[in-house]
């Protein structure tokens, strides 16, 4: 038995090769129900962006806008380019009011849960969204801001990067989009991606040749995914207990894991359910391999060993105690 999830568009593309208009597709048929316009930029908003722009609201007297909501519409057709406008205007609303680093923290985040990798942004794009901010940020560090928000010309900052990205970044129900693509459409299965694996595929098949709906239940938020379990594989979940890592800082959870679990299973807990940036997680890590070794002072070296970290992960099934 498979549980349903929400996963980022972009990975249903690559489980299932699509190209031109086959993404779109998939959204008019699994729209409204089966698909979840905001949910990666949700949980950006809350965990980096929120905090800061309530601040700039009590320091600088200004009014800040609500996170864009979602729309029922009558026909089946799920409408893309306006979600995507409408994010990128709240996108730069954020840009006007909180640091260019906590705006950057959350877009790594929508990146790197979309791609599970944010170089897939390549640095000339980032430069688009980013360098400008830093300099308009950079004038009024060299000034008194007494109130108001930033004075920003945001037609210099390149939107239309987070408008291509838009439809990546999308969250779908997996299982339906399985059964879309593999029973409806009779799709060949490309590669597995998390959240779409072939014993996934093959349950969902048979399902559908037995008349069983394809998702047994509505699927739980992306930020606490359920596990992809198959019963005779239960006795091979990492059950991580909540007293070793919630609500405590990274050097203690650290600390605390590496007496029963692997750096892997550390990692995993750090990124998935802490939001700790990659960067960081690798510092943490960290080990010398010989006496003489020196810390090393790159981000390069920490995001790589991270990246490493996180890929033996997604082998294991970790899940909270």
């Amino acid at each position: 038995m498979f549980e349903s999830q929400k996963i980022p568009l972009f990975r249903v593309k690559e489980a299932y090769g699509l190209t031109g208009h086959e993404p779109q597709e998939l959204l008019n048929e699994l729209s409204p129900d089966g698909v979840f316009p905001y949910e990666l930029w949700q949980k950006a908003y809350s965990s980096y962006w929120k905090y800061p722009a309530t601040e700039c609201s009590w320091l600088y007297k200004v009014e800040n806008p609500p996170f864009p909501e979602t729309q029922q519409i009558p026909e089946k057709y799920f409408p893309t380019e306006t979600y995507a406008k409408w994010i990128v205007d709240f996108f730069y609303e954020m840009a006007r009011r909180i640091s260019v680093k906590e705006l950057e923290s959350g877009f790594d985040y929508i990146v790197e849960t979309t791609y599970d990798n944010k170089s897939t942004v390549n640095d000339s794009y980032r430069t688009f969204i980013f360098y400008h901010l830093q300099l308009v940020e950079k004038n009024i560090a060299s000034i008194t801001r007494v109130e108001g928000v930033k004075s920003i010309d945001l037609r210099l900052s390149a939107p239309h990067v987070l408008l291509n990205i838009f439809p990546d970044t999308v969250a779908v129900d997996n299982l339906s989009a399985i059964h879309y693509w593999s029973v409806i459409r009779g799709f060949p299965f490309v590669k597995e991606v998390k959240g779409i694996t072939k014993k996934m595929v093959e349950f969902v098949i048979t399902r559908a040749a037995q008349g069983t709906p394809p998702v047994p239940q509505t699927p739980p938020a992306m930020d606490e995914p359920a596990a992809e379990v198959a019963p005779q594989e239960q006795g091979n979940v990492i059950r991580v207990p909540a007293a070793l890592w919630e609500g405590k800082p990274d050097t203690a959870i650290r600390d605390a894991m590496r007496a029963e679990f692997d750096d892997s299973v550390i990692a995993y807990v750090l990124f998935k359910w802490c939001k700790i940036k990659k960067t960081r997680i690798g510092s943490l890590l960290w080990k010398k391999k010989h006496p003489e070794d020196e810390k090393p002072t790159d981000d390069k070296t920490y995001r790589n060993l991270a990246n490493k970290l996180l890929e033996e992960a997604e082998l294991l099934t970790i899940v909270k105690a």
